[in-house]
C-alpha cells in the first residue's frame, strides 16, 4: 500500500483509496488529468466525485450561465472528453505525501509561494493559521468552509500584507476561491477543505 493510499484512507474514509491514489499522483505530476486517464488507472465516480468534493481535483468545464472560474460553478461531468484540474497548491500536498507520508498543507502553501516569488511567506502562513481558526471555531452555517472578504482584509491588515495582493495569490494557488452565490450579499471565500484535513 502506497503513502498516499494510507492517507487518503484515514483522511476520507474512502474504500477506493488505491484507484483516487493512482489518480491523484497522476493529476499532480501534469496538473490535469482527463475522464479517459481516471478509467485507465482504475478510478472510478466515486473516486472523482470524493476528488471535487474535497477540491482536490475541480472540472474544467463551468457553466455557461456563470461564465465564472468560482468552484460551485464547476460542473463535474463523468464521462469521456471531460478534463479535471488540480490546484497548485494541492500539487504540492500530493507530492509531499508521497515523499513522507504526511498530509503537510502547511508545507504545500509554503511551497507554493515560494515558487511564485512570494516575500511574506511566514506572514501569509500565520495569516492561512488564524483563517482556519476563524472557521473551525464559526457557529454560523453559511459560513461553515468559509471566509469573508472583510475578514481576510482585516488579518492581512494586522500582519502588514497587501490583503488585494495576499488575495490574488490564494486563489491562484487554489487555496481560496469566491463564493459567488451567497445569498448574504457579503463576499466570502471557501477555502479548499483539504487543507483542514
Amino acid at each position: 500500500m502506497s503513502k498516499l493510499e494510507l492517507i487518503l484512507r484515514r483522511k476520507f474514509l474512502h474504500e477506493g483509496a488505491a484507484s483516487l491514489a493512482e489518480v491523484l499522483k497522476l493529476a499532480a505530476e501534469t496538473g490535469r488529468i482527463s475522464y479517459e486517464e481516471v478509467e485507465a488507472h482504475g478510478g472510478s465516480m466515486e473516486d472523482l466525485l470524493l476528488a471535487f468534493n474535497e477540491r482536490l481535483l475541480l472540472p474544467v468545464k463551468t457553466s455557461r450561465a456563470a461564465q465564472s472560474l468560482a468552484w460551485e460553478d464547476r460542473i463535474l461531468t463523468l464521462k469521456r472528453g471531460e478534463v479535471y484540474e488540480m490546484p497548485n497548491v494541492i500539487r504540492y500536498l500530493i507530492r509531499r505525501v508521497e515523499e513522507t507520508g504526511k498530509w503537510e498543507p502547511e508545507y504545500a502553501i509554503r511551497m507554493y509561494l515560494e515558487d511564485i516569488g512570494e516575500k511574506e511567506v511566514d506572514k501569509i502562513l500565520e495569516l492561512f493559521r488564524r483563517i482556519r481558526k476563524n472557521i473551525l471555531s464559526s457557529e454560523l452555517p453559511h459560513q461553515i468552509g468559509k471566509v469573508s472578504a472583510s475578514l481576510l482584509k482585516e488579518l492581512s491588515s494586522e500582519l502588514g500584507l497587501d490583503a488585494g495582493k495576499t488575495i490574488v495569490e490564494l486563489k491562484g494557488g487554489g487555496i481560496i476561491n469566491p463564493f459567488i452565490h451567497n445569498l448574504r450579499r457579503e463576499l466570502l471565500y471557501e477555502v479548499n477543505p483539504s487543507l483542514f484535513k
